[in-house]
Order: structure tokens, then sequence, then C-alpha cells
């Protein structure tokens, strides 16, 4: 669960990790081909791909991309591809998303695990690819310190997991008792896309075209081709351009 940083809403990099500061130093180098505009004709298509936190999928960069894409007048088709990442950033983006008087579709492409899972939520319609996954579990995170800084720490991941639970229903229709009994027992679960749509998580499954030999059920394998599969289209197009 740690490997996904998903359900951790404090979740910082180590300071002076060489690990972290070459991660954000791709992220700076990556960002236009994140976050840019994808236009057709009638829709412009904005990427949520990567970790969801201030150096990759920010609410930051999401909101200015959002209401730059609003005055298109377009429709905006949001495409996920995200192991999770903070649940504060996670939330301004459900938001911003939610909020938005744009007419938006959420496609999944990949994987949208955890906090992804929660953004996911918010499209009208939800779609995914029939090789998709979702993954909901309990927040969670790190702390150190006294008992008092522990039981403060505790209650705020309380309130998160309430918010995250109340989420998840009014996409549903489920009850949160019923939520906290499916997804919130401190088991990570995995669900396909038709799982996702019989529970009434997504509205409805896209074909995409997937290579033979391909494990449907490698999580990670997906997540890399998807991602790779679309940034080699993209560059390949602006060549042609």
């Amino acid at each position: 669960k740690n490997g996904w940083q998903s359900g951790n809403p404090f979740w910082k990099p180590p300071s002076g990790s060489d690990k972290f500061a070459e991660k954000r130093n791709q992220t700076r180098i990556m960002a236009k081909g994140k976050f840019k505009n994808y236009s057709g004709d009638d829709e412009v298509t904005m990427l949520l791909y990567g970790d969801i936190d201030e150096w990759c999928v920010s609410a930051e960069n999401v909101v200015k991309e959002l209401s730059a894409l609003e005055k298109t007048g377009k429709k905006i088709s949001v495409r996920i591809n995200s192991g999770g990442g903070s649940v504060f950033e996670g939330i301004a983006i459900y938001n911003a998303i939610k909020n938005s008087k744009a007419d938006i579709t959420i496609m999944v492409d990949g994987i949208a695990a955890s906090m992804a899972s929660v953004i996911a939520l918010c499209g009208n319609p939800v779609y995914m690819s029939q090789y998709a996954h979702l993954m909901m579990h309990c927040v969670s995170s790190r702390v150190s310190g006294n008992t008092r800084d522990m039981e403060r720490h505790l209650e705020v991941m309380r309130q998160l997991e309430a918010t995250i639970v109340k989420m998840y229903a009014s996409k549903t229709g489920l009850s949160e008792e019923k939520i906290r009994e499916l997804w919130m027992d401190g088991q990570d679960h995995w669900m396909t896309a038709q799982e996702a749509k019989n529970v009434g998580l997504i509205d409805g499954i896209y074909d995409a075209e997937m290579p033979k030999g391909l494990d449907a059920n490698d999580k990670d394998e997906i997540y890399k081709y998807v991602t790779n599969k679309f940034i080699t289209n993209q560059n390949n197009r602006e060549r042609i351009e």
C-alpha cells in the first residue's frame, strides 16, 4: 500500500532525496506533455497521468488548465492513469472538476487507484477501458511525535476517510455504512471495469486496443503501457504537425 503513496494525506518527499529530486526534474520536463491541450474540432483533452501531488498532477495545475479549457466552449475529456497520492490535492482536483460548468467526461485509461479513484467519480459520465482497474482503500499516513500529536493526526485521518466515504456513496447510491463495509476494512480492493460498473462507480466501458501478450491483470504493466502509448502517439502527432 505504501508503494502507491495513495492514502497518505500528509506525504512529502524526504528532504535532500536524490530520488525525488530526479522525479521533480522529470516532472518539470514532462509538465507540458502532461497538461498540454489535445484539441479536436469539438473536444479538448486533459491528462491526469502520474502521482497526485505538488510536483506531478497538482491541484494548482489542474485548476489553471481547466479554467483555460472552459473558455474554449468545447467538451472536455479528462483521462486518468494514476496510482493516487495526496488526499488534500485530490479533493481540490475533485471539487474543481465537479464544480466546472464545462461538459466533462472522465476516461480511466489504465489505473485509478486510491485518491485517483475518488477523482474519477466526478465525471458526468465516467468510462473505463475494459483493461483498466480501480482501487479503493482506507486513508493511510505516517506520523511522528508525542501521543497528543498522534491523536490529532488520527482525528484528521478519520475526518478525511469520512469525506471519501461520502464521495463514494454519492456516486454509487450505496449507504455510507455499506461503503465502509466494502472498502474501508484496511485492505486494498481492486476492481475491473465490469465490477466497477456493476457497483455504480462508473457509467460505462470503452474498448482500448491492447497488444497480444499484455497481462490485463498486471497493474504495473498496464500503467506503463497506457502512459507510453499515449505519449508516443502525441509525439508522433506533433512531428507530423
